[in-house]
């Protein structure tokens, strides 16, 4: 795919000017004190070559209709400076960005831009970017207020929006500029611009089952929808630095290091996953327990969250972010949606195994005459017919409508350079990282019902129910291919 959004590159140009005009006024209260000007240039890079881990993007998630930059005072750590421009992108294929700040020195592209010049003291600062920052952003970057306040841990509705914008800030931490970064003219800091790059404060998850088939020959798999659960309710601001994979290097600002390599530390990366249910961590995830609101499995639909990381050992799945898949599951000779029975591995419609319930009352009855498994009348010569509803039992499960679950922990890196079970970062979503889970093939029937993650239960579980495999994307492309 193309890499023309693979992320967005934000050109801070810092330049002093002898006087200022019309067009390069600075706004607001006592902002316009100082004796330098600073204009910023924001560049999403448009790609030179197709790549396949790489993604553009839809409209809605390229869309930007604030820019926010915010300059720290270096020593103080206060806020010296912030500016808000009236600088707009649609996000579609073929349009230009606009705006009232945008600069006239340079025209405007699809992947580029110039903000009017602001007037700044001269004097070294940390620098923040904000592309569609939410209220609580806004409120926490008012001039005097600390850099530290971009450390706090956050809540979904701090970090998202609720009308489709995603929010995006700096890539590694806050930018240090340097006094003498801020040129004697506009021609010099053109030249020699500051660069920041930023991330999609989310991960993308895309669940595809277009194409899965059933393994054992004969049966059928249709109809497959999903949702996630375990979601992080919480999250930094910016993303924090954790080992890179494979050389568990320590990941450092301005590293170049390999995004494919990169892994995350959020809030509630260290918890007692191995002993905590979902109960115990209520505050920390989102579980779901009627699974409603489920979308179709194809290549297009998406979902957003926050991301979700964890120790290494603490990869379990009452805390690690998974696909909760339900499907229609027909054995070979049954009826599509109607519901049926796995009985000590034989399946047969409710209606069937129910009359056989009341043969095995019969005098003479045994398991060879009625067809059935071993034990079957003794274990159900005084039971009642089984209501159509779905059940799970230890010998008998009943698929209502013939509808079964699945919950596939999603992976962040691959087996080459997590090859080991329950090796560091095996698990988990980083932002900006579109995560595929293509679902392949099917082999035996899921959970009849939705079961609460287990607490004693490594993401790593011996038994596998489903292929598939993961693709993540930068939005970096991660691919899991999953067989069930």
């Amino acid at each position: 795919m193309n890499a023309i959004f693979r992320s967005i590159i934000v050109m801070v140009m810092a330049f002093s000017v002898v006087a200022c005009n019309k067009d390069n006024t600075p706004k607001g209260d006592d902002q316009n004190s100082g004796d330098v000007f600073v204009s910023f240039g924001v560049n999403i890079p448009a790609a030179s070559s197709l790549r396949a881990e790489t993604e553009v993007g839809t409209e809605a998630e390229n869309k930007i209709s604030k820019v926010l930059v915010v300059l720290y005072n270096a020593t103080t750590n206060d806020v010296d400076y912030n500016f808000s421009f009236d600088i707009k992108y649609s996000g579609k294929s073929g349009e230009n960005f606009v705006g009232n700040d945008i600069s006239n020195a340079t025209s405007a592209t699809s992947s580029r831009f110039v903000t009017v010049a602001q007037m700044v003291k001269k004097q070294d600062y940390k620098i923040a970017v904000f592309l569609n920052p939410t209220a609580r952003i806004l409120e926490a970057t008012q001039k005097g207020r600390r850099a530290t306040e971009l450390d706090a841990v956050l809540g979904k509705d701090d970090l998202l929006h609720n009308d489709g914008h995603i929010q995006m800030t700096n890539e590694q931490g806050l930018v240090s500029i340097s006094s003498s970064a801020l040129k004697p003219s506009v021609a010099e800091a053109e030249a020699a611009p500051v660069r920041v790059t930023v991330d999609r404060v989310v991960a993308k998850v895309v669940v595809n089952g277009e194409g899965v088939v059933a393994k054992t020959v004969g049966d059928a798999v249709s109809d497959l929808e999903w949702t996630l659960d375990v979601t992080n309710k919480k999250s930094f601001l910016m993303r924090k630095f954790a080992p890179l994979g494979g050389t568990l290097t320590m990941e450092a600002q301005g590293d170049n290091s390999d995004r494919a390599m990169r892994y995350a530390t959020d809030p509630n990366f260290d918890g007692n996953y191995d002993t905590m249910s979902s109960t115990d961590l209520a505050a920390e995830f989102d579980y779901i327990t009627v699974p409603t609101s489920l979308v179709t499995a194809n290549a297009t639909t998406a979902m957003y969250v926050l991301e979700n990381t964890m120790a290494k050992e603490k990869q379990y799945t009452v805390a690690t972010t998974q696909v909760f898949l339900k499907l229609v599951y027909t054995p070979s000779g049954l009826q599509k949606g109607k519901t049926w029975v796995l009985y000590r591995g034989k399946k047969m419609h409710l209606d069937d195994f129910n009359t056989k319930i009341q043969e095995a009352k019969n005098s003479g009855a045994t398991d060879a005459s009625l067809d059935m498994p071993t034990g079957f009348v003794d274990e159900m010569k005084t039971k009642s017919a089984y209501p159509d509803e779905a059940l799970k039992e230890p010998h008998l499960s009943i698929f209502k409508d013939g509808v079964c679950y699945y919950r596939i922990p999603i992976r962040h890196f691959g087996d080459n350079v997590s090859p080991d079970k329950m090796s560091y970062g095996r698990y988990g979503l980083v932002r900006n990282n579109v995560y595929t889970v293509n679902i392949k093939s099917v082999s035996i029937p899921g959970e009849p019902k939705n079961t609460p993650p287990d607490p004693n239960t490594p993401d790593d579980k011996k038994d596998t129910y489903i292929s598939f495999n993961i693709s993540v994307n930068y939005w970096y492309i991660r691919t899991q291919n999953i067989s069930l």
